[in-house]
């Protein structure tokens, strides 16, 4: 048995500043800046509860945004559901169990972030493949020892009610991979390419439940 735990659910547009402004319009909150990413995108992150944060991203340049999975680059004006994280403790025992059940994932890499206050975050991260390309639908995240967790460092006020997740019976990548957690809603789906995504989302905010998805 693996044990994770929801660590960020991840709504993607295509401007950072559109998705601030109708995230607050929304929800009464102000979403904190965070940081860039080497690999073309940038961020907004409210907390949510202690160890489960929202992370807004965009491309940082919305007219020509990067060609990679990990940038929301389908123009979207409006959020939508993007991808979602589960933490773990040990990427090694991911890693193996992984494997043992035949499931594609890329090679665990690491990266990190300086915030705004100059502090640096770090983590591990694996990702699943599907046609042989990465995907957010799950991913795994393991951070660094010395990064304090950004639902920690980060605007609270909105807490999470559910998230609304595809399921498709049989699939390798079963329940012993997914937090035991009531707010996780299954949905069944006839798809098994849409096993594990993240496709809704309700939070409790200053201005009433909202609904993403």
């Amino acid at each position: 048995m693996i044990a994770t735990t929801l660590d960020h659910l991840i709504l993607g547009i295509r401007d950072l500043d559109q998705g601030r402004s109708d995230f607050f319009r929304a929800s009464g909150l102000h979403l904190q800046v965070g940081g860039k990413h080497p690999f073309g995108t940038h961020n907004a992150l409210c907390s949510l509860e202690r160890g489960i944060y929202l992370e807004v991203i965009a491309p940082q340049d919305p007219v020509h945004p990067p060609d990679t999975v990990f940038s929301p680059g389908n123009g979207c004006p409006e959020l939508f559901c993007f991808g979602w994280s589960l933490r773990t403790d040990s990427m090694l025992d991911l890693l193996a169990a992984l494997d043992a059940a035949g499931i594609a994932h890329s090679p665990v890499g690491e990266g990190s972030r300086k915030t705004p206050d100059g502090r640096v975050l770090s983590w591990k991260t694996l990702f699943l493949l599907k046609d042989g390309l990465p995907t957010l639908q799950p991913f795994f995240i393991e951070w660094g020892e010395d990064s304090v967790h950004p639902s920690e460092s980060t605007p609270p006020g909105c807490s999470l009610e559910q998230v609304v997740v595809g399921w498709y019976p049989g699939h390798p990548l079963d329940e012993s991979f997914f937090p035991k957690d009531k707010r996780i809603i299954w949905e069944q789906v006839a798809d098994p390419a849409r096993h594990g995504i993240f496709t809704g989302m309700q939070l409790n905010t200053p201005k009433g439940l909202i609904t993403f998805g």
